[in-house]
């Protein structure tokens, strides 16, 4: 499938994430796709009105988003037409009434874009409960394919049930979105052709596509999703400011990145991969064939170190299809938790342990979808720990613990900051200023902490659209810093953060689209030391003599027949 034919933005939803966005991802991951230049023409009314599970079809979402757009431009085009996933109300509702989203061809969310060719702006609007609910210019650059639907005879209805006689299923997590969406797009191998895309899950729960031709009801082809992860590249300080790119034939297929606390005494490097976790000696110019015990097919999301990892050598891996792995001997051999049941095969994208893991055994595990579960005994047992914590997506954990011995677990969800500050018995809500309005929530993709300052550590939130905020009061006020040269209007998604280990005051960033950017100001100022790779889901900056950065570009799904 080409390039920029069939545009799936699916990254990790993380922090989504990684934002580890959204989403996305996992988040997020809905499907940006290509479509037409005229209205369709509707086959018949619909006598179904829409409500809070059934929704509208795709044919009534276009008119509703059309009907808007032309108040704005008459020579707006479609380019992109997709359910969206952010229906929490909708799934309570559904689930209620014993209802799969979507089963009917139906959903309430949706999400359209148009481009004028005359004035080169994009017009998205965004539906909820089956109606408008906010509309908005924005500036970028024009698509590259559009699709003429003057010739479309089928509905989503009618899409879903062939998709349902090619055995396709509702999704459930994971990568599928829940129950089944619907988008159009244009034939791998023929611009011209509009295809209906019904996303649901296959017979082994992988997130699964149907396309079928929109004028003939022909089967194109029946898809699956395997998370293939991103390339490793390394870049090296050259007179301490210019950096020399190596990569990527370094290592693919990474997904996360992370540093053992003894990394100074024992130089390693460890990456999450598809269904093993790896590792690097010499800075990442070699990798080891890694550990085994990891399920194959799982990619490897987060890793989570024992603050005594030089004595106990004790590390966990969340995955992809929500399962936890414990190893204790560094990696070499890896052992599931009893956690699956509890993780409801949602994603893991964050993992902590407490400062004090050797004598406490706690540790914390985010899932992206049904919450956060904490353990008492090294992941023997777990409980559920959500007491406040009103959205269950999350993409970041960070523990940070001042001079004094006071620790606040902070969590970054799709709906906002929250901290704990009892061992996660209990969450409040962080408020991050301008952005917490009615509508507006921040969305928060990674966590870090500066714990070199004098009293209370310095915390540094990154943001889907809204860039970096930092915090010196132990989160409870939050200054928004400079965005990246490459932000449009201001918007720049930050997937993640590192803190350079010489100098907390140089801050490197990795976000879609802006790359790697470095600042030397604590983040009032961001540059682009170098213009590949385009896009950075994962970086650790090793503390060596040259300072070197692991950056991992885009994470992205690959699709094979079935």
């Amino acid at each position: 499938m080409r390039k920029g034919k069939f545009l799936l933005v699916m990254r990790q939803p993380r922090k989504l994430v990684r934002g580890r966005a959204g989403i996305l991802v996992l988040g997020a991951l809905a499907v940006a796709l290509v479509l037409a230049t005229v209205p369709f023409v509707l086959a018949k009314a619909f006598s179904i009105s829409p409500t809070l599970t059934e929704g509208i079809t795709l044919r009534e979402a276009y008119d509703l988003a059309a009907n808007a757009t032309r108040a704005w431009q008459n020579d707006a085009v479609l380019y992109s037409l997709n359910s969206v996933e952010d229906e929490e109300p909708f799934m309570a509702a559904a689930a209620a009434k014993g209802m799969v989203l979507g089963d009917q061809g139906r959903r309430a969310s949706w999400n359209v874009d148009f481009f004028s060719p005359g004035t080169g702006m994009h017009y998205n609007v965004l539906l909820r409960d089956g109606k408008i609910f906010r509309t908005r210019p924005f500036d970028n650059p024009p698509p590259e394919f559009f699709l003429d639907v003057t010739n479309l005879a089928f509905d989503s209805p009618a899409a879903l049930r062939i998709g349902q006689d090619c055995e396709l299923k509702p999704g459930s997590g994971r990568w599928a979105l829940t129950g089944y969406h619907f988008s159009l797009s244009t034939a791998p191998n023929n611009d011209e052709q509009t295809v209906l895309v019904v996303r649901g899950a296959d017979q082994d729960g992988h997130s699964a596509q149907v396309h079928v031709n929109g004028a003939t009801g022909q089967v194109l082809a029946r898809l699956h999703e395997v998370f293939s992860g991103g390339n490793l590249f390394r870049l090296t300080r050259i007179k301490g400011v210019q950096l020399q790119l190596n990569g990527p034939t370094l290592q693919s297929g990474v997904c996360t990145l992370a540093l053992p606390p003894d990394y100074d005494r024992t130089p390693r490097v460890y990456a999450g991969t598809i269904g093993n976790v790896i590792w690097s000696e010499d800075g990442g110019a070699s990798w080891s064939n890694g550990g085994t015990g990891i399920s194959p097919g799982a990619a490897v999301f987060s890793l989570a170190f024992s603050p005594s990892f030089a004595d106990d050598r004790t590390l966990f891996a969340g995955t992809s299809d929500g399962r936890l792995f414990r190893s204790m001997d560094a990696g070499l051999t890896w052992q599931a938790a009893d956690f699956e049941l509890y993780s409801d095969g949602w994603p893991i994208y964050a993992i902590v342990l407490s400062p004090s893991y050797a004598q406490d055994h706690s540790l914390y595990v985010g899932t992206y979808g049904n919450g956060l579960y904490m353990s008492t005994d090294g992941g023997e047992t777990w409980t559920a720990a959500n007491e406040g914590l009103t959205n269950p997506r999350i993409r970041a954990l960070a523990l940070v613990e001042d001079n004094q011995g006071h620790s606040i677990l902070f969590a970054g969800t799709d709906k906002g900051l929250f901290a704990s500050m009892n061992g996660a018995r209990s969450w409040e809500r962080r408020w991050i200023n301008e952005l917490e309005t009615t509508s507006v929530s921040a969305h928060v993709n990674t966590i870090i902490a500066d714990l070199s300052s004098a009293t209370v550590p310095t915390i540094y939130i990154g943001l889907a659209s809204h860039g970096v905020y930092r915090s010196t009061d132990g989160g409870e006020k939050w200054f928004r810093l400079g965005v990246s040269p490459r932000a449009t209007g201001g918007e720049w998604t930050v997937g993640t953060l590192a803190i350079s280990p010489r100098d907390p005051q140089v801050l490197y960033s990795g976000a879609a689209r802006s790359g790697l950017c470095i600042s030397s100001d604590g983040g009032m100022e961001w540059w682009i030391p170098i213009s590949i790779p385009q896009s950075v889901d994962e970086l650790v900056v090793l503390p060596d003599r040259q300072e070197t950065a692991l950056v991992v570009d885009e994470l992205r799904l690959q699709q094979e027949s079935y």
